[in-house]
């Protein structure tokens, strides 16, 4: 349990700490007005506010979200957890971070979202059947996380401002930090972070200490804004973030036969160039991301692992590296908002040291890629009814790591009409179906002949129907999904 500090700045009422600080020099400038004219994201997607991440001064992506219905965070170790959307794995969702894909498995025992709750601004779920803007492959939902720009975190007359922060945890951990953020001019905005989080084995709830569930880790943001001139705005980011300890080869499991314990190291590395455009009303609202993300991971053997081939004292790992674009469009036609674009993304899978057997067929290396095309609306029906509908189409190409090429097309589309019975009380109904074409393995796999691709591969298929009611009113509120079966898969990978 963290002690907060009173303190009057946004960022540190955020930030957990038993001590803190500010600077901040007030000069003139009165920044500009922006208007953006259309949306371009899904009207049914929820949010979590930088407002509710500081709220829970969280410190795991558990505790940032466990707020939020049909949304859980599994896992008592921050390498060990996983995201779940209505009980369906995060490895079936959509998950972005500044619009970068943060896609592929390094070992199913292990997360493959190494994220620092501090950094991140705002957060977007879509449940069930989710926008065709989401991107492609969002099986069971998306997730798309910002994080925090300099200009979000000054107060009003501001030009510069920087803060320390710390504390401590009752279940033996400790925290600090330190930022600085500022304009440089009137369209110009930055923003530098870093953060150290050394936690501990914990104590579970029964009052058993976990062993080696402790940790070390390590995060940086570094942000700019630039605003080209009216309505035009150019974004700079990267994000490190830095995962190590000495944990069992499954971190989620218990100390036990073939569970050996080794020293590990989880890095993620995240690039990203945003420009946007506000629209006007002839000209559509833009949004154009360039992205580059790459998760790292390494471990020594400190007992032989005859069954994965590794002797004793072999380091070895895998890394994931994704690359793309992101083009989305808002129009307004009549009364209908239309949203429109494509997306390119390129994978790329390595492992690190690998020793395959002398007569494997294993290169050690896969690749994939996605190039998808959507488009979707909603038009109101009289006062009280808003029809939604959106469909993308994407193509698939995979090449795995024993050469075998496998490709795949399809049509994932979706509607759904909303009934606004009063301002408090609205019923939703919505159906949509996804496809997922087949891609990288899990990385843990990829230098070792035992676990191969069948060739004639299929792609993954969810269908998710639901009828949800909706009330809010005043300090009440409630949600409730009355269908929503789980997306299948059509064939998967035999291994």
């Amino acid at each position: 349990m963290f002690v907060k500090h009173p303190c009057p700045h946004p960022l540190l009422l955020a930030l957990p700490g038993l001590f803190s600080a500010s600077l901040a020099l007030a000069q003139e400038p009165t920044l500009a007005t922006v208007s953006v004219q259309e949306k371009l994201v899904s009207d049914v997607t929820t949010t979590v506010t930088s407002e509710a991440v500081q709220t829970h001064a969280a410190r795991s992506l558990g505790e940032m979200l466990r707020d939020e219905p049909a949304v859980s965070v599994g896992g008592g170790a921050a390498i060990a957890q996983k995201l779940y959307i209505r009980g369906v794995e995060d490895s079936m969702l959509n998950t972005t971070l500044d619009g970068a894909a943060q896609s592929g498995r390094a070992f199913h025992h292990q997360s493959r979202l190494l994220i620092d709750p501090e950094l991140i601004h705002s957060v977007e779920i879509d449940r069930g059947a989710t926008p065709a803007s989401a991107g492609p492959g969002a099986l069971a939902g998306s997730i798309r996380m910002t994080t925090k720009d300099g200009r979000q975190l000054l107060r009003d007359g501001q030009t510069f401002g920087a803060s320390v922060r710390g504390g401590v945890a009752s279940n033996d951990g400790h925290r600090w930090g330190a930022a600085l953020y500022g304009l440089a001019g009137e369209s110009v905005d930055f923003l530098v972070s870093a953060n150290r989080d050394d936690n501990d084995d914990y104590q579970a709830g029964d009052g058993i200490r976990q062993t080696h569930s402790g940790s070390k880790q390590s995060s940086g943001l570094g942000k700019l804004n630039w605003r080209i001139a009216a309505g035009h705005r150019l974004t700079l980011g990267y994000q490190a973030v830095q995962d190590e300890g000495s944990r069992y080869l499954r971190p989620n499991f218990w100390q036990g036969q073939g569970n050996s314990l080794m020293p590990q190291k989880t890095t993620r590395d995240t690039l990203t160039v945003t420009y946007r455009y506000d629209g006007t009303r002839t000209l559509p609202a833009m949004e154009l991301g360039l992205f580059s993300d790459t998760m790292k991971v390494t471990r020594i053997t400190t007992a032989a692992q005859p069954q994965f081939n590794k002797p004793l004292g072999h380091q070895f790992g895998e890394e994931i590296a994704s690359s793309g674009l992101n083009l989305k469009a808002a129009t307004r036609v009549a009364d209908a908002t239309v949203r429109y674009g494509l997306n390119i993304h390129r994978f790329e899978m390595n492992a690190v040291h690998a020793r395959p057997p002398a007569a494997s067929t294993s290169n050690g290396r896969e690749e994939s890629s996605v190039k998808g095309l959507f488009a979707e609306g909603s038009v109101p029906l009289g006062d009280q009814f808003l029809l939604g509908a959106g469909a993308r189409y994407d193509w698939y190409g995979y090449t795995d790591n024993h050469a075998q090429r496998i490709s795949s097309r399809g049509l994932s589309p979706n509607m759904s009409l909303t009934w606004m019975a009063t301002d408090a009380l609205s019923v939703r109904a919505s159906a949509g179906t996804a496809l997922r074409g087949a891609g990288l393995k899990e990385a843990f796999y990829v230098d070792n002949t035992r676990w191969r691709n069948d060739p004639g591969l299929q792609p993954e298929k969810a269908r998710n129907v639901e009828l949800g009611v909706n009330y809010n009113e005043g300090p009440w509120s409630a949600n409730r999904p009355l269908k929503n079966p789980p997306p299948t898969p059509a064939l998967a990978a035999t291994i």
